[in-house]
């Protein structure tokens, strides 16, 4: 017990989140060839494309979640409570969440149609009614997830860490239980995303009623809350959401509409694998955001960059040796993983995603030391020039050479923009402040 009470509390945080993700990474994988055997080819990459909307409906938190955060960072370092904040926070989440879910039902038919116009171009789809249930619980796990935030906030990251893993277990549980039943084909979709989109909404917003109303929201002194001041932060986060989900999330609507739906099963399929192993660099930062902000707050700025000196050369040789296994056995991914419906994985791909993650270790890392010390100016110029670039390139190269045009796109754009805008932008805070 001495032993662990000496481990610094973010590398109690990150442990937890390797655990949590392995056991993630297992059910991810086994749902994957689950869906491939379930769906076809083409009917996974129908759900690939309207599962990724998820992304976009997470941002009708609005920031406060990211605000909220940094606000109980604050707090806890000056000795104070954080309650008004965190019932701030909830009001505007659930104010705007209601508003977005309204507007998204109201629209569902057509945008649902747009994102499938090349992929189910059959009449298996019932009209909108899958993109609603996407964006319901799009909003609703919006709203939970700021139990997420709160947790990391108050150091307790693992359990922010575990229960995304415990809804994945659940979802394999019940696409287990639906691969053994007979639907159609529409039906078969409808059952695949909703058994993905129903636990990852309740799971956070039940931990979010059960630890309220147990009285775990920052009890304490507490100054009058800036109202202003906190809307402000936190719609500098939701702009860069916006813009990062412009960059980071396009890519399946631009393959939908422009590429096969072997590319695009291809590149889910390389995506999740590199996206499994950037979550255990992931991890380690969201679990330091709280241990950075902190130190921020109190000028301590040598514990920031060593911080980040040690953290960088571990994410490179994570993620580079993880690309050489990869490329070693992605037949045996292939075989393993869609045994009925081969999904080829190429070199090209593995090499392209592998040189992607890696420039979003390097980017990734001086975001959140930017966000940590609530320094969003830099991305007002910087994200939306990203996105424009991402959007032009995937547009140019994603006909040409599908997935791989796809990670080459995205690796552009961050060289041209935020992967030298924001190492600068921090260095020169850095310089200013010391």
């Amino acid at each position: 017990m001495q032993i662990l009470s000496r481990v610094p509390n973010y590398l109690k945080v990150a442990a937890a989140g390797w655990l949590a993700r392995a056991i993630t990474a297992v059910t991810q994988l086994l749902s994957l060839r689950l869906l491939l055997d379930y769906l076809g080819v083409d009917g996974y990459a129908a759900y690939s494309v309207l599962v990724s909307a998820t992304a976009w409906f997470l941002l009708a938190d609005m920031g406060v979640g990211s605000a909220l955060q940094n606000q109980i960072s604050i707090q806890r370092a000056n000795g104070n409570g954080w309650r008004q904040q965190y019932v701030y926070a909830l009001k505007i989440a659930t104010a705007v969440g209601l508003a977005v879910a309204a507007i998204a039902v109201t629209f569902s038919s057509e945008i649902e149609s747009k994102l499938l116009s090349n992929i189910a171009s059959d009449n298996n789809i019932v009209a909108g009614f899958i993109f609603a249930i996407v964006a319901i619980s799009g909003v609703l796990q919006a709203i939970g997830s700021i139990q997420y935030r709160i947790w990391y906030g108050v150091h307790k990251g693992y359990y922010a860490n575990v229960m995304p893993a415990f809804a994945s277990i659940i979802s394999l549980a019940g696409l287990y239980a639906a691969s053994t039943l007979e639907f159609g084909d529409f039906n078969k979709i409808i059952v695949a995303v909703s058994i993905y989109a129903i636990p990852q909404a309740l799971v956070p917003l039940v931990a979010l009623y059960i630890c309220q109303n147990a009285g775990d929201a920052g009890d304490g002194e507490v100054e009058v809350i800036d109202k202003m001041g906190f809307a402000k932060k936190s719609l500098g986060f939701f702009y860069f959401g916006l813009m990062a989900s412009a960059t980071l999330q396009i890519e399946y609507f631009v393959m939908s509409q422009t590429t096969s739906p072997d590319e695009i099963a291809q590149y889910a399929i390389v995506a999740k694998l590199f996206g499994l192993v950037f979550f255990v660099y992931n991890a380690i930062l969201l679990a330091g955001w709280p241990i950075c902000s902190e130190a921020l707050a109190k000028r301590d700025y040598q514990k920031v960059i060593g911080f980040t000196k040690r953290l960088l050369p571990i994410g490179f040789a994570i993620l580079t040796a993880s690309a050489i296994f990869f490329a070693l056995i992605k037949n045996d991914i292939s075989r393993l993983l869609s045994p009925n419906s081969p999904v080829i994985i190429t070199n090209s791909a593995i090499v392209a995603a592998g040189l992607y993650f890696l420039v979003r270790i390097w980017t990734d890392t001086f975001a959140m030391l930017l966000q940590s010390e609530g320094n969003l100016k830099v991305f007002f110029y910087a994200v939306p020039l990203q996105a424009a670039l991402t959007i032009t390139f995937q547009n140019i190269l994603t006909p040409e050479y599908g997935a791989v045009g796809v990670f080459f796109a995205l690796t552009i754009s961050f060289l041209l923009s935020v992967s030298w805008m924001l190492p600068i932008k921090f260095r020169q805070i850095l310089r200013i402040k010391s």
